[in-house]
């Protein structure tokens, strides 16, 4: 099928203004109700809850926190005394530091801290 240089402009103008010289039909229709919301809150409470739980365990593993402590004798039997303290320190204090700075952001440390009774 062969367009001259002023129908193939014409139809370039259709297509880029959405509008296609086609017929269209519905073939089906369907709606969505809120009950698919209903599933999709209670998978990801639990993939929240999953991840929540993940995220615990690589930090209890870090801290070398029980029942992850058990890495952490191989690892300060080879290291020099300065890295053994580190490794053993700082991501304690680090967890410190953290627990501390969200203590400060709960509701009942907000009214103390403001003045509120």
């Amino acid at each position: 099928m062969g367009f001259t240089q002023g129908q193939a402009k014409d139809l370039a103008l259709l297509i880029e203004g959405g509008a296609l010289p086609l017929q269209v039909e519905q073939i089906s229709s369907s709606t969505v109700g809120p009950t698919l919301g209903e599933a999709a809150i209670d998978a990801s409470g639990k993939a929240g809850i999953l991840g929540l739980i993940l995220t615990l365990c690589g930090f209890f593993f870090k801290l070398a926190v029980f029942p992850f402590h058990y890495w952490a004798p191989d690892v300060y039997q080879g290291a020099p005394t300065p890295i053994t303290m580190l490794i053993g320190s700082a991501p304690k204090l680090a967890w410190l530091r953290i627990t501390r700075a969200s203590s400060r952001i709960t509701p009942t440390s907000t009214r103390r801290y403001s003045g509120d009774p």
